[in-house]
């Protein structure tokens, strides 16, 4: 949707399901690609993204990093769908500032906790 928009890039991701703390994981993935997220529309298990690089829409290039990014997210959280406790729950700001193999452990630590039910406490 890049030709569409003159100051942003649609962005749009389908997720098998919902996941807790999903959007934030994706709003900060596009942050540290060094995007800025205008706004944010969410209907179930599609998202869509407003995202702007410096007060622009990005380039096809980025668009590409952008998209390769968010793959790599999601296959990390939906590797294991079949497990009966996949829903991850990461605070909003505990992970703020980290690359993407952080995001990742993160998220594999809060499984831990979820198999655990430590976070049921």
């Amino acid at each position: 949707s890049n030709f569409m928009h003159m100051a942003y890039t649609q962005v749009h991701v389908g997720v098998p399901r919902t996941v807790v703390g999903l959007v934030s994981l994706i709003r900060k993935s596009i942050s540290a690609s060094g995007c800025v997220v205008l706004s944010t529309t969410l209907d179930h298990t599609n998202h869509t993204y407003q995202v702007s690089k410096e007060g622009r829409k990005l380039t096809p290039r980025e668009a590409d990093e952008l998209r390769a990014t968010l793959e790599e997210l999601l296959r990390g959280i939906y590797a294991d769908s079949a497990s009966p406790h996949s829903s991850d729950i990461i605070p909003h700001d505990e992970f703020s500032g980290i690359d993407s193999a952080s995001l990742l452990q993160a998220i594999a630590a809060e499984r831990a906790k979820v198999e655990e039910g430590e976070l049921a406490r």
